[in-house]
């Protein structure tokens, strides 16, 4: 049986953080299927909204980067892989006829798949308001309603971006889709952006 790996929750190195200005609330921010509530994602990751710490992302890519934080199983309903081809665009018969003999989730279902955790469980309060970034999907071989897949997550990519204003902060979290076998079907990426707060 896989098994989920995971850190225990430790006090960050005093290298990875610096000081920033106050602490200030922000309001509940929500976005569809893939980041239902950011909100909450931000609270089960034990973070703040706001917090006082600007963390150092070179320092943070060395503590965090490919660390497995999560491991989900699925079971695909076939009604509702078809719906969502339909919605999302798919004409192809494999992707929205139930009874088709190669019926298969498309991409759209598979970026929707979402892990039990969306962060490390002690990952540092980044200090911003997170937002949905995208998602990115490939598929290695058919995903299909039935059939018991897994979904194993990790901190695939963190990177930061400056413009006029302020830094950006983005994190992008992999999920590996694998079946019963531990062949790799899928690979979906998540990522999340962090817009600092400017200072008051």
């Amino acid at each position: 049986m896989m098994q989920s790996v995971r850190r225990p929750r430790a006090l960050l190195p005093e290298a990875l953080l610096r000081a920033k200005g106050p602490c200030t609330s922000g309001s509940q921010l929500c976005s569809g299927v893939v980041f239902p509530c950011l909100r909450r994602i931000w609270n089960n990751a034990a973070l703040s909204w706001g917090g006082p710490d600007l963390v150092d992302i070179e320092a943070l890519k060395a503590q965090f980067l490919d660390l497995e934080f999560d491991v989900k199983a699925f079971e695909i309903d076939a009604q509702a892989v078809a719906a969502v081809g339909k919605v999302s665009g798919e004409t192809r018969a494999e992707f929205t006829d139930v009874d088709h003999p190669d019926f298969q989730a498309p991409p759209a279902f598979i970026g929707s798949l979402a892990s039990g955790r969306h962060l490390p469980i002690d990952f540092p309060n980044l200090g911003g308001i997170p937002m949905d970034g995208g998602k990115a999907v490939e598929c290695h071989k058919p995903v299909r309603p039935g059939v018991p897949i897994t979904g194993r997550t990790h901190l695939h990519d963190i990177y930061d971006k400056s413009g006029r204003s302020g830094r950006m902060v983005f994190i992008v979290t992999r999920m590996e889709i694998y079946d019963e076998a531990g062949e790799h079907l899928a690979t979906s990426d998540s990522r999340m952006v962090i817009r600092e707060r400017p200072d008051a």
